[in-house]
């Protein structure tokens, strides 16, 4: 089957793209953590958390959403991914969603890689999330 120049192809490309993004905000994040002095950085899969209800770690984010309800997209009833959440001292002391404004999706339907821009703008958005809880 020969899917060149087909609407599969470019949904195929587009879901490529979008989570290869997903993958990259994710180990920028933690970059940013281990730069600050962070020794130890969680990581959940929220999105497969969320949307894949045989996942053995559903349980977790279900958890996740009633403890941090303050993260919830109240509008879907769903917590967001990315989603960047500070704890101290088992409380939540702040959360960012998602990269920066300016970060948007292309004619193309593609998310487009951070500028440096955008890279250093978020840098200061996470850099100050982290120092609430230092």
């Amino acid at each position: 089957m020969d899917l060149k120049g087909s609407k599969t192809e470019q949904n195929l490309m587009k879901a490529f793209a979008g989570e290869t993004q997903a993958k990259c905000k994710y180990e920028y994040y933690a970059n940013v953590a281990k730069k600050e002095g962070f020794k130890e950085i969680y990581y959940c899969d929220i999105k497969d958390m969320r949307d894949n209800l045989e996942s053995k770690d559903r349980i977790y984010y279900l958890g996740l959403y009633e403890y941090f309800n303050d993260v919830v997209d109240q509008e879907k009833n769903r917590i967001n991914a990315p989603t960047m959440i500070a704890v101290k001292d088992g409380k939540l002391s702040g959360f960012h969603i998602d990269t920066v404004s300016s970060h948007i999706i292309n004619e193309q339907g593609i998310l487009p890689p951070l500028s440096e821009e955008q890279k250093n703008e978020l840098h200061k958005v996470i850099k100050d999330l982290l120092d609430k809880v230092k």
